[in-house]
């Protein structure tokens, strides 16, 4: 995952100060790149301006990094059939950082079969 990483001061004043970031990171990374985009005293604030994932997670402007990092962590420990159930899940409930993150906390209650494509399918599975 990445996101672009914008200085909220220089930005108010007309001027986009940013850098793509790539997720997970360090304490050290963030670092660098909040000095790298003029994050200081003058300038405390940034915001997310714009971000890519391959899961359909929508994160908003002013997302919480640390919860960010924390399930973007946790989608790269996950295995291929837990992804693709995640991905399921976040296509027909939510896909907010939040959610995920409690999504993923419970993702043993999550029951993904590959071949029900329709209720149809569903129904003949549930009567079997």
């Amino acid at each position: 995952m990445k996101i672009f990483l914008t200085n909220l001061g220089m930005y108010n004043e007309g001027e986009l100060v940013g850098e793509w970031f790539k997720l997970p990171y360090t304490a050290e990374e963030l670092d660098a790149v909040l000095k790298r985009i003029g994050i200081d005293e003058e300038y405390e604030e940034y915001f997310i301006t714009d971000y890519e994932n391959d899961w359909g997670l929508r994160v908003d402007e002013y997302e919480n990094l640390n919860l960010l990092n924390k399930v973007t962590t946790w989608i790269g420990r996950l295995s291929q059939h837990e992804l693709q159930t995640l991905k399921a899940v976040i296509e027909l409930e939510t896909s907010d950082v939040y959610s995920i993150a409690e999504v993923i906390e419970n993702l043993d209650k999550y029951i993904l079969h590959a071949n029900i494509m329709t209720f149809h399918d569903l129904g003949h599975y549930c009567f079997r």
